[in-house]
């Protein structure tokens, strides 16, 4: 403030000079000239007290030292630090207010934390113009956990549920006294409690003595469970699916624990189906019997029941695709499903349909029957091939199991060469997923595996076993960067294997393959030079993924891969590119130019579209 008042006096010569000078003029004149003189000194003054705390807001900086980065993010937070060394109106005056506060602020910002006794030191220094406060903070000693009881009061204590709830209380004596984890503890006794229908459960009695002398923190709660309430008769109002394929839908039964979360998941489970537009609960706690048993009733409405979609694509292993689509998700009272779908293209086209018997909830598990026409051209290979499959799917979060028996005939030319093939296949396919967004994954992991077999003395026309392992990885790192891996092992033991039609043997090259070589480019050859399909397969593949932005990114990739006959001698394909992505609210748009590194100087474009898992 010394440099202010400087600053001001310095112009106040010049102007008492022209006031002087004015003196012979009339008095009302000299009055006027006076005013605008201290007017204008006025403004001067104001303005130098302005650009002084303008310049001095960059010119200063805090450092807290003596904590790790949460209880110094919290002590920063409480002391507003950011938001003062950015304000537009400082003074020193608000400085000294904010550093003789300081002390009590963060103490109050420790305490959560369990550090109650803070031994707090604030220097300043300056150095070219620049001021540092330095905050040093010695935590101390942790208030200590000392005793933790918790009183169940009520009947619904006895029940072991009750029990193992207030056991899990996170809290054990010799724990730091953390506000936040204390709080969530409570929070979870009540919400664990409603979920075991005691929906009138609350803590009578909530204390917590702490002896910051001798660094110790007693807790005490009384939880009263009050009356244990039930589903009572759970009324549907539906005239259009059967009442038992409700109740497997919904998968709670008349004498379950009533809980809102469990009205809930009721109602999230029975719109997820795509039967009903609309699904409301009603329930009246007050309408319990003695016992605790709540009426409830289900107001259901229909869904739409058929969907159309058609489209167009283009895949470089398809080539130029459409689509028709006919999906009925309601058929008839028992909740069958129809889907038919319809794809041409260049290389790829199939028709078929798939109908869904649901055993409980559609979406969890179900009898799928299958059928389907289908006609592939590749290289010097043309099959065409009808299959049927009868498959139990049982589908859960994290992945999917299923039990299928499969009948495949089909016809095909390999170069010059025709011939006729047909397999009944018992099979089994289980799926695991381990991943954060199955669209757009920060983090995750599958593994699939499937089996299947088939016997010539069973409508096969030979006998064998094959087998396939395939997984993907997807690690987040460096912030914009992710590492994609991909691998699968195929092995096949047939009596006679080239019996088995195409479908069934192993091929390597294309856009989920090997990039840079074509769609089933790679694997055995006949005397021509012909692509036959071989009995093992072995594919791997590792990108690097930069993002650009919210909707661009580029990718660096490298892919090996071979089908064979003979597993001791594997002459891996590889190929190398780059892509460009395009992230999509459906998926990825995904474009990579890739080059063969074995057999010459090959170039290829790949184009695919879809979600990471």
């Amino acid at each position: 403030m010394q440099m202010n008042r400087s600053f001001c006096c310095d112009y106040s010569h010049p102007i008492m000079f022209l006031v002087t000078a004015k003196q012979k003029k009339r008095s009302i004149i000299s009055r006027g000239m006076r005013i605008l003189a201290l007017a204008l000194l006025g403004v001067v003054c104001i303005f130098s007290v302005t650009g002084y705390g303008a310049e001095d807001i960059k010119n200063f900086s805090f450092n807290i030292q003596g904590l790790e980065d949460s209880l110094q993010q919290n002590v920063s937070a409480s002391l507003s630090l950011q938001e003062f060394q950015y304000t537009e109106h400082y003074t020193p005056e608000l400085l000294d207010n904010l550093l003789s506060n300081a002390p009590d602020k963060i103490r109050n910002a420790l305490q959560p934390f369990g550090y109650y006794s803070p031994k707090i030191s604030i220097s300043q220094s300056q150095q070219n113009g620049h001021t540092t406060v330095l905050i040093h903070i010695d935590k101390g000693e942790p208030i200590l956990v000392q005793s933790v009881v918790i009183d169940c009061i009520g009947k619904g204590c006895e029940n072991q549920r009750i029990q193992k709830v207030v056991s899990q209380f996170p809290l054990r004596s010799g724990d730091i006294f953390n506000h936040q984890v204390y709080s969530r503890g409570k929070q979870q006794l009540i919400t664990k409690t409603l979920d075991l229908g005691f929906q009138k459960a609350f803590f009578e009695k909530k204390q917590v003595a702490v002896n910051e002398g001798n660094k110790t923190a007693d807790i005490t709660l009384h939880l009263d469970v009050g009356l244990q309430y039930y589903f009572g008769a759970i009324t549907y109002k539906c005239g259009f699916i059967k009442e038992r394929i409700l109740k497997r839908i919904t998968g709670y039964r008349q004498g379950d624990p009533f809980s809102p979360r469990a009205l809930t998941t009721m109602r999230q489970a029975l719109l997820a189906t795509e039967y009903f537009d609309t699904a409301e609960v009603e329930y009246d706690l007050s309408k319990a019997d003695q016992d605790g048993n709540v009426p409830v009733t289900i107001t259901l409405t229909r869904g739409k029941r058929n969907r159309y979609g058609i489209g167009m694509g283009y895949g470089t292993d398809t080539g130029i695709r459409g689509s028709l689509e006919w999906y009925n998700h309601r058929l008839n009272k028992y909740g069958h499903q129809l889907d038919l779908q319809w794809q041409p293209s260049e290389r790829k086209s199939y028709f078929g349909g798939i109908y869904t018997i649901p055993i409980s909830d559609p979406n969890k598990e179900r009898v799928t029957v299958l059928g389907k026409w289908e006609n592939e051209n590749y290289d010097n290979t043309d099959t065409e091939s009808l299959s049927t499959a009868v498959s139990y799917d049982h589908l859960r979060k994290n992945g999917e199991y299923s039990i299928y028996l499969r009948y495949i005939d089909e016809d095909y030319t390999i170069g010059g060469e025709d011939g006729q093939s047909a397999v009944l296949a018992p099979g089994a396919k289980i799926s695991w997923r381990w991943v954060d967004n199955r669209i757009k994954a920060n983090q995750g992991l599958s593994v699939t595996a499937e089996f299947c077999g088939g016997n010539k003395n069973f409508l096969s026309d030979t006998t064998f076993i094959q087998g396939s392992v395939s997984s993907k990885i997807i690690l987040r790192f460096l912030d914009r960067y992710r590492f994609i891996g991909f691998g699968k092992a195929g092995a096949t033991i047939a009596d006679t294997f080239y019996d088995l039609p195409p479908t069934l043997r192993f091929y390597a090259g294309g856009d989920q393959s090997v990039r840079g070589y074509g769609y089933k480019r790679i694997g055995p050859e006949d005397s021509e030079g012909n692509i036959i399909g071989g009995k093992y397969l072995l594919t791997y593949s590792a990108e690097i993924e930069r993002q650009l932005s919210d909707t661009w990114g580029v990718a660096m990739f490298l892919d090996s891969g071979t089908a064979t006959n003979e597993w001791d001698h594997l002459e891996m394909k590889h190929g190398a590119g780059a892509g460009l992505r395009w992230y999509a609210s459906f998926g990825q748009l995904r474009f990579d130019v890739a080059r063969t590194l074995d057999d010459g100087n090959n170039w290829r474009v790949h184009f695919t579209l879809g979600a990471d898992f």
